[in-house]
């Protein structure tokens, strides 16, 4: 019973130990400059200047985002599995978290899927210190 125990033990300490190195490799695949080349609604590409919409990860805990119509937001930020959170302190100074999910990330692709008024919404970004052309999707 008590090697059983142990066993359990150790496996759970295991996976908790990979999923938090994940997460740090995550994080360090986020560091640096995105550009979106893409905006999906419902599946559908919008009639947008996507390449005015930008993401930096400053370092591991400061963001700042850039949109279309001059739109802007910073603050910091958190991952937990596959969702980013994120605290804007530039136009909200209660400082309202948001969460979207990650649907891929690479050194060079970055997707994101969010929820804009019940739609469905994907941005799909390129590193900018990788390549200016669009990268390959899976």
């Amino acid at each position: 019973m008590r090697k059983t125990w142990i066993h359990t033990f150790v496996s759970a300490l295991t996976v908790l130990v990979c999923s938090a190195c994940a997460q740090d490799d995550d994080r360090s695949l986020l560091i640096g400059s995105w550009t979106a080349y893409d905006v999906l609604e419902e599946g559908e590409s919008l009639d947008i200047n996507a390449s005015e919409i930008k993401l930096d990860f400053i370092d591991e805990e400061v963001y700042s985002y850039k949109s279309t119509l001059d739109y802007q937001e910073a603050g910091q930020y958190t991952l937990q599995s596959s969702y980013l959170y994120t605290t804007d302190t530039l136009q909200d100074v209660q400082g309202v978290r948001k969460a979207v999910e990650i649907i891929q990330l690479t050194p060079d692709s970055l997707q994101l899927r969010m929820n804009d008024e019940g739609k469905e919404r994907i941005l799909k970004m390129m590193k900018d210190s990788i390549s200016s052309s669009t990268p390959t999707i899976n």
